[in-house]
């Protein structure tokens, strides 16, 4: 996945901007796919504790 811009097309301010837009798509991209992983772990964790919990009672 290669997300290069060629800088011959177009003017340098639209250039610009259209990677302004490439960096916060990717910024989205990447804490959205942590906080997925993070709720998936917290979801581990939390039902390893009420299974811990089911065995204490």
């Amino acid at each position: 996945m290669m997300l290069y811009i060629s800088w011959s097309d177009g003017s340098l301010e639209e250039n610009r901007s259209r990677n302004w837009i490439l960096c916060f798509l990717l910024i989205v991209l990447a804490s959205s796919l942590s906080l997925h992983l993070n709720q998936r772990k917290w979801a581990f964790v939390s039902g390893n504790e009420y299974m811990y919990d089911m065995r204490l009672h």
